[in-house]
């Protein structure tokens, strides 16, 4: 089930991870210290399932979601702690519940699946962490269940989306032998 990585693979995981960064700072920067519940991850939902798919294609490896999820931990706890927890968690989660139906990287459903969980398996972890900081449930750190419900579906939606859309140039990728 685990395998070992080569250098050119973590490598490329390396830089997508910085694409990651740099692609979810655009969007997300604008939006870091406001109170709207889940915006974020909304936000985040697009670069992390597109890229997160073509990684998985490219590197279908147990373990490569989840280094994915603490390089861009790593930088993110600097800019706000949580961010480092939910990268971290959500990608091992997403990568854990792939496995466990799929066992492997081997089918393309289990890449597609794994990159579009990562997102929105951030949301708990977010729900949870202020909840035991700051002592706030869903209902007060959402406003409403209508705003909490809907922007949870919304990000669950485009992460899949983004996912397809990811697995999509990854076989368009594959095909012209750049993948």
């Amino acid at each position: 089930m685990f395998q070992k990585f080569q250098v050119k693979e973590l490598v490329f995981l390396a830089i997508l991870s910085a694409v990651l960064l740099l692609t979810t700072a655009i969007t997300v920067a604008a939006v870091m210290y406001t109170n709207i519940f889940a915006l974020r991850q909304l936000l985040a939902a697009v670069p992390f399932a597109f890229f997160s798919a073509i990684a998985l294609r490219k590197v279908p490896k147990a373990g490569a979601l989840s280094l994915i999820g603490i390089l861009t931990g790593i930088v993110l706890l600097f800019i706000l702690p949580v961010l480092f927890f939910n990268q971290v968690i959500g990608a091992v989660l997403a990568e854990l519940i792939a496995l466990l139906f799929f066992r492997s990287y081997s089918t393309k459903k289990a890449a597609y699946l794994a990159a579009a969980l990562y997102v929105p398996l951030t949301l708990p972890v977010t729900v949870g962490f202020n909840y035991i900081v700051e002592g706030q449930t869903f209902l007060e750190q959402a406003g409403s269940w209508q705003i909490g419900i809907g922007v949870t579906v919304a990000t669950v939606v485009l992460s899949f989306v983004m996912a397809a859309l990811g697995m999509r140039v990854a076989n368009e990728l594959e095909k012209a032998g750049k993948l």
